[in-house]
């Protein structure tokens, strides 16, 4: 990574009081980046699940069940250990298959994550 220190090409070749300056601005933009990742949910966002409850009442549950027992599609009871993880859950859910409708066309990123993480809470 090279840094601004002045009329130099890199921090390298700055003075060493330069070069001391160049570092402790780098060190406090690198802890300013960790806290916004942090603050931020690292990245990803965090899922409402009361949200995608609501979600999941309108479009998830003519075929899965009000309460996951499934019907015209399977039941989502159990769901997370079907897929270990949400993502890759999110990913299935917004590219369909085996009968799944595509709801990436239908849903935006956040419904979609909102929606999953309401199903892995409520049908353990």
């Amino acid at each position: 990574m090279v840094i601004e220190a002045g009329w130099h090409e890199s921090v390298s070749e700055a003075p060493p009081s330069t070069r001391r300056h160049a570092v402790l601005r780098a060190s406090g933009f690198s802890a300013t980046l960790a806290l916004a990742v942090l603050l931020s949910g690292c990245g990803g966002g965090s899922a409402d699940v009361k949200a995608g409850g609501t979600i999941y009442a309108a479009q998830c549950a003519r075929c899965h069940g009000d309460n996951g027992e499934g019907g015209a599609g399977p039941s989502l009871i159990g769901i997370a250990r079907v897929f270990e993880t949400a993502e890759g859950q999110e990913r299935f859910v917004k590219n369909g298959g085996t009968g799944m409708p595509m709801f990436g066309q239908i849903l935006s990123d956040d419904e979609i994550r909102n929606a999953v993480a309401y199903t892995r809470e409520t049908f353990r």
